[in-house]
């Protein structure tokens, strides 16, 4: 598997015995339309029976058949006029019977540089459609060994052991090249102790070693979830205490009427001599008849949070925990708008929570969990209401204060669809709350807003936020912004002072730089390691990329 094939595409639908040549020379016309004529003008040279040629009469009323006509002109044309002239001759006769069949009359060879050099993974698919003798060429071995030489040869990619090199890579069969060169829809990212680098798929995760100078940099261990209705769509990842494992906490939906899962494995990081064999543990699965959310994990209470609704979050535990339990939040100050759960941290006696119109304090009622009915929780209003995801924190800064009070501090980073702001929060938790109440403190600490631009009657920003990413300690930020104009995609890097009161985050520096028109390139997630300076980027095609530490530091 490799970035490129971070992605997972479903078997399609099987072939049926009728052939859809329409489809057909719709596709074959798009793959002439990129250039596919050179390979096929290249063919000229292959020998033609002639005895063939003579098999169908077309007498002088009658223009000649059509696949005579290709068969001619592939083994006397001299350069691309007279072949394209071919083409359009061809599909000037779509009427006719007989011009249908000219793609599959053409040499296995051709048919097989063509798929294998110019078609992407969702065209080969849609080819498989079309009829069985297509089906069955587009699973040669020899296309999906010629895309996975491609990314060896490109080494920037990591690869798994088993397709590292030419001499395994060869025993692998036609279907275990697919699925290492295949792509699928990144989840997200993760990158932990700057060593480990996370990335969870639609039903795949992998763990990649990013330690420069290191004899197996690049290690790969895949967790494979891929099952027929099944799609993860949420997920949690958490290291354990003492920095051992991590947690990984996923959610799925699965066909109408069957029930919804969530899965919870740890990783195990810590040995000196990792292989990578059981690296994935299971350990445990809960299911659900209504689809959830994962929104936070706590490895100390050992609990996955889980949202079902707008105002009630689900509460599963694992280990010495096996109770469920529910968290119902006030929906008083709501004024009837949609005000989901977007981030969870658990904090001591208290837990934060980050909402689409709120940043919310609230009072656990002991191990039931139950936020304490007789105290209020407060609350801070933000400006403009967050995107569902656009939220990341950093961790929690504990200071003890004459020993009568705990004063947590964090940082986070959220993003409205406008503005990227960064959040410093304080909270102070007394001793016993019977005398003084805890007290919150939500500051605005920088932000960066793109300049609007006028487009004929409408102002608009001249950018979107379409990732961002803060380090562990709050110290480090970055985000991915894309021009509506030119669709350049900046990555950008800043620092963020803990003694500043205010951080300018638009003299962030640009640490790489990606124009391109095509939308497939958007860059849609991305991760930092704070201390390394390694950064993460994966796009919408499933492709990652990482940034040397050189490039952003």
């Amino acid at each position: 598997m490799s970035p490129t094939g971070l992605s997972w595409l479903p078997d399609p639908p099987p072939p049926t015995v009728r052939c859809y040549w329409e489809h057909i020379w719709r596709l074959f016309g798009a793959v002439v339309h990129r250039g596919v004529w050179l390979c096929l003008a290249a063919a000229s040279s292959v020998p033609v029976n002639d005895d063939k040629m003579t098999e169908t009469p077309s007498g002088p009323e009658s223009p000649p058949a059509p696949a005579v006509f290709m068969r001619r002109n592939l083994s006397f044309a001299q350069g691309f006029p007279r072949f394209f002239n071919c083409v359009l001759v061809l599909n000037a006769h779509l009427s006719d019977p007989i011009a249908m069949l000219t793609l599959l009359d053409l040499p296995s060879d051709v048919l097989l540089l063509v798929i294998s050099t110019f078609l992407d993974v969702s065209d080969i698919h849609l080819m498989r459609q079309t009829c069985r003798e297509v089906e069955q060429l587009t699973r040669d071995k020899s296309i999906w060994f010629a895309r996975l030489e491609d990314l060896r040869n490109r080494g920037n990619i990591p690869l798994p052991p088993a397709a590292s090199d030419l001499t395994t890579s060869v025993g692998l069969s036609s279907s275990a090249l697919e699925s290492i060169v295949v792509r699928a829809s990144i989840t997200g990212l993760n990158i932990f102790l700057d060593i480990w680098l996370l990335i969870v798929c639609d039903g795949l995760v992998y763990l990649w070693d990013i330690r420069p100078r290191r004899p197996r940099k690049g290690y790969c261990d895949t967790l494979d979830l891929r099952g027929p209705g099944l799609r993860w769509s949420s997920y949690a990842a958490s290291l354990a205490p003492g920095n051992e494992q991590i947690l990984l906490a996923m959610s799925s939906g699965m066909a109408i009427g069957s029930l919804k899962k969530t899965a919870l494995y740890s990783i195990n990081i810590g040995t000196s001599d990792f292989t990578g064999t059981g690296t994935f543990n299971l350990v445990r699965t809960f299911d659900s008849p209504n689809p959830r959310t994962v929104v936070a994990l706590d490895p100390n209470r050992c609990l996955i949070v889980l949202s079902s609704s707008t105002g009630t979050l689900d509460i599963v535990g694992w280990g010495h925990r096996t109770d469920n339990g529910h968290i119902s939040l006030d929906e008083d100050d709501t004024e009837d708008l949609y005000n989901g759960v977007v981030a969870l941290r658990f904090l001591g006696s208290h837990f934060l929570a980050i909402r689409t119109h709120t940043i919310e304090l609230h009072l656990c009622d002991g191990e039931a969990l139950q936020p304490a009915s007789d105290v209020q929780p407060l609350r801070h209003r933000l400006p403009h209401p967050l995107r569902e995801g656009a939220v990341s924190i950093s961790d929690v800064l504990f200071t003890v204060i004459s020993g009568l009070s705990t004063r947590m501090k964090l940082n986070a980073l959220a993003y409205d669809g406008h503005t990227l702001s960064c959040y410093a929060i304080t909270i102070d938790i007394p001793r016993t709350t019977v005398d003084s109440p805890p007290a919150m403190d939500v500051t605005l600490v920088g932000e960066m807003r793109p300049p609007r631009v006028q487009l004929q009657s409408l102002t608009r920003s001249s950018s979107f936020v379409s990732a961002h990413a803060l380090g562990r300690q709050g110290i480090r930020a970055m985000w991915i912004q894309r021009d509506n104009l030119t669709l350049t995609r900046h990555v950008r890097l800043c620092t963020l002072n803990r003694n500043a009161t205010w951080h300018e985050m638009d003299t962030a520096v640009n640490a790489f730089l990606l124009p391109s028109y095509d939308l497939r390139e958007d860059l849609t997630h991305c991760a930092l390691g704070e201390i390394s300076g390694h950064v993460a980027l994966a796009n919408r095609s499933g492709q990652v990329f990482l940034l040397p530490a050189a490039t952003t530091s």
